[in-house]
């Protein structure tokens, strides 16, 4: 069938095509499959779309645009069986399908799938696309419009999800499960180590972070920064030329607000999970702060006050500074009020968090 776009419609198709190719480009299969979901509604105008994406069938990814994937669960979970159309999708081997293709208008809108999972989810008009994948794997996706007899999403959709998204569905799926799948055997042993360690796939995506590596990104508001230099890291690993500038492979330091951390790349043996991948160790270096230079030019503070700002982020009291300083303690309250202020802070125990960071208030 031939296919007439607009100029809108073809960037839109391309946008939604460039993405189904491009799991690599994502962090994990959750960020690529949400960002092929906004892609696909974006280019159908679609209300809803569904994402279904396994291995096999009982290792399900599941993700949607316009609607909890909780529908999802459910659907696979309890009304599965009750679904004619699919089954006539299966037994039929079609690629592409539309609503009232595969429905009777009797089941679309009447007896217990319909009341139980169609109707309550406003799946008015909508078509979808299966792709099976190498051994008992398949992916598909779901375009729904709240509006009954929606061509755009509807018999319209066919053409264009069987002829041109069907292919890169079918290839960026793959990709990323098979990425996915490389973190299994090795990810298993990653758990058993104390030592913070992300597993990566050579394209730089994540496969994979042990228990200590989850909390200690979890910890730093700046996490993901974290995680996308380990993934960089773990890239100019194995092909140098991409490593960004300023970093050393393969290991480098990446500083945040909160802390200082250093990260070491190494291959993963692949007779651990049949394919290749980076192993990067994360190490928190202790707190130091900034040099006295710079904590005096961005304050305002005096070499009297960074010696109290010092005294203080090491958790001294008055009676203590003041006997170090061999001053009053009444001096040292008036300092450390200044103190206090020039750093944008309330309690002495917020001080050494903003001479660590630079930043006002310790944020």
């Amino acid at each position: 069938m031939h296919l007439s776009l607009t100029s809108a419609q073809l960037r839109r198709l391309g946008d939604a095509t460039r993405t189904l190719l491009a799991p690599h480009e994502h962090a994990d299969l959750t960020a690529w499959s949400s960002a092929a979901v906004a892609r696909v509604a974006d280019l159908f105008g679609a209300d809803k779309v569904a994402f279904h994406c396994a291995a096999t069938p009982a290792d399900p990814h599941l993700n949607t645009y316009g609607v909890d994937t909780g529908v999802l669960h459910r659907y696979l979970r309890d009304l599965q069986h009750l679904d004619a159309g699919m089954r006539r999708v299966r037994e039929g081997g079609l690629a592409a399908w539309h609503d009232a293709q595969v429905y009777t208008p009797e089941e679309r809108t009447s007896g217990e799938f319909a009341a139980e999972f169609l109707i309550p989810n406003q799946l008015r008009s909508f078509a979808g696309v299966l792709a099976p994948l190498r051994g008992q794997g398949y992916a598909a996706l779901w375009v729904t419009h709240h509006r009954p007899d929606c061509d755009a999403v509807g018999r319209g959709a066919v053409p264009l999800l069987q002829q041109l998204l069907r292919p890169a569905l079918q290839a960026g799926a793959q990709a990323a499960l098979r990425e996915a799948g490389a973190g299994g055997g090795v990810g298993a042993l990653l758990d058993t180590t104390s030592e913070p360690l992300l597993l990566f796939g050579c394209s730089g995506v994540l496969l994979h972070a042990n228990t200590a590596a989850a909390a200690l990104l979890a910890a730093d508001p700046e996490g993901g920064r974290l995680r996308a230099e380990a993934g960089a890291l773990a890239a100019a690993l194995v092909t140098p030329a991409r490593a960004p500038e300023g970093v050393a492979v393969p290991e480098c330091a990446v500083r945040t607000a909160a802390g200082a951390y250093s990260m070491r790349a190494s291959y993963a043996p692949a007779a651990l999970h049949g394919g290749a991948a980076v192993v990067v160790a994360l190490s928190r270096a202790g707190l130091r702060p900034l040099p006295d230079e710079v904590l005096r030019a961005r304050f305002g503070l005096t070499r009297r006050e960074l010696v109290i700002a010092h005294r203080l982020a090491a958790g001294q009291g008055n009676a203590e500074i003041a006997r170090a300083l061999f001053v009053s303690e009444p001096t040292v309250r008036t300092h450390t009020q200044r103190v206090l202020a020039k750093l944008g802070v309330s309690r002495r125990g917020e001080v050494a968090a903003v001479l660590v960071s630079g930043v006002p208030g310790g944020g």
